[in-house]
């Protein structure tokens, strides 16, 4: 009844704030429900309730199907974290928290990396350009990314023999 009565808020009335308000309902019955869901990222989105649609992409995360689905719903989350929100700290734990369901995501580790070198991290930045050298086959992207690793290492780090391993 309540999703009927959601999407003809949405539909009918163009009430969009109404409708987002049933289907939160109806994720407080059901926190899985697919439809619920999938209408509240849309109509977040459409509204531009930023808050709103970065918890309505972590809890759709943590009903995914599968490990991969979870993680770019995190990413897209920590997207909006970082670029409209701007709680930069925030975005990196979702990150990290995407990083646990795909741990060879290179779009991840890169957000993270960005993310770390911002901050000034360089040591977390260090790491994750160790994690991307190692799942990253292509020498066309290792290359570059270990002579950044070495860079870092030598210039932020002060670790010139150890970039000169690298």
């Amino acid at each position: 009844v309540l999703i009927a009565a959601a999407q003809l808020a949405e539909d009918r009335r163009e009430d969009p704030s109404a409708a987002m308000d049933m289907y939160q309902q109806v994720l407080a019955i059901q926190p899985d429900h697919p439809l619920a869901l999938e209408a509240l990222r849309r109509l977040a989105l459409q509204t531009q309730r930023w808050s709103v649609y970065v918890e309505v992409l972590t809890r759709s995360a943590e009903c995914a199907e599968s490990p991969e689905e979870a993680a770019q719903y995190l990413l897209a989350a920590a997207r909006v974290q970082t670029k409209r929100l701007e709680v930069v700290d925030q975005a990196l734990y979702t990150l990290l928290k995407a990083l646990e369901y795909a741990p060879e995501d290179l779009v991840i580790l890169r957000q993270i990396e960005i993310l770390y070198e911002q901050n000034q991290r360089f040591d977390e930045v260090v790491k994750v350009l160790r994690r991307e050298a190692e799942v990253t086959d292509d020498p066309r992207e290792r290359v570059p990314n270990l002579f950044k690793l070495g860079n870092i290492l030598e210039s932020e780090l002060g670790q010139a023999e150890e970039a000169d391993t690298v």
